[in-house]
């Protein structure tokens, strides 16, 4: 797999106020500005182009949008929507307004799918059509912004489709419970639980809110299903960490690097510390 450069502003100096971020032979931009910043970011080129963007607050709730013109659009939001304390965006000077519609549904159906997410949207965007062509080029701008997005720490997105396919060649590891039978590939890419895994679908008083909110995500969204007193995978899925896809496995709050290990046991804390 080649290796991908990222480009790292940070626009007043330091990493707390609005920061750019883009790839090579990219002509696309992540913006992120924490709503404390929402002035900076209006005095930069990207402020007034078109845009996808995500609202989002704690609890992994995010908010999904697309606007023609990106600071006027989130200063509306910093003026009526309470929740949210970071906004990142995605604009290019190529997109045009039917791109970032189209944009906005995938970006949408992407975060319905994984489950992860707390979506704050009260609609579901409608659908742009576009031509195969135009609609592969655009599929590629998501996978390299969710890439751009794992690599600076935010992965409400699950990473685009070159570390998925990473993932699935890492290192075997099971996590096993009462009710809870899971096998996963760990790899740099995150912990991909397989389809047909397991997990508890009784929770400890353990199991934090933040769990909760996630695991009642991915019941919603099928992504799990369930099964007598488990709740089965119905599709493979990456996960961030290991302690998260441990927490979902177990029911309970866990520690992925010792949770998980391989057939000889081995656990990826001792997989990592060679």
């Amino acid at each position: 797999m080649r290796s991908k450069r990222i480009q790292l502003i940070l626009h007043n100096g330091t990493p707390y106020g609005v920061r750019t971020a883009e790839l090579s032979n990219w002509s696309g931009k992540v913006v992120v500005c924490p709503r404390f910043a929402l002035k900076e970011m209006r005095d930069l080129p990207e402020g007034e182009m078109p845009a996808v963007y995500f609202l989002l607050g704690s609890e992994n709730q995010v908010y999904v949008g697309e606007t023609d013109m990106l600071s006027a659009r989130v200063g509306d939001h910093d003026a009526n929507k309470d929740f949210w304390d970071t906004a990142i965006a995605v604009t290019s000077p190529d997109l045009t307004k039917t791109e970032v519609k189209y944009l906005e549904c995938i970006f949408f159906k992407k975060l319905q799918e994984d489950g992860l997410a707390d979506l704050q949207n009260a609609t579901t965007p409608k659908e742009s059509t576009l031509s195969k062509s135009s609609a592969d080029v655009l599929d590629e701008f998501v996978d390299n912004t969710s890439d751009v997005l794992a690599s600076l720490g935010f992965n409400f997105i699950n990473v685009g489709e070159d570390s998925t396919k990473s993932a699935k060649d890492g290192i075997e590891v099971l996590c096993k419970g009462p009710s809870a039978n899971a096998v996963g590939i760990y790899s740099a890419a995150g912990l991909l639980v397989k389809k047909g895994s397991l997990a508890r679908a009784q929770l400890t008083k353990s199991f934090d809110e933040r769990g909760t909110h996630m695991r009642q995500s991915m019941i919603e969204n099928r992504l799990l299903e369930l099964k007598g007193d488990s709740y089965e995978f119905t599709r493979d899925h990456v996960f961030s960490s290991s302690s998260a896809a441990a927490d979902i496995v177990l029911g309970r709050s866990a520690n992925g690097r010792t949770e998980w290990a391989t057939k000889d046991g081995k656990t990826i804390k001792e997989i990592q510390d060679g």
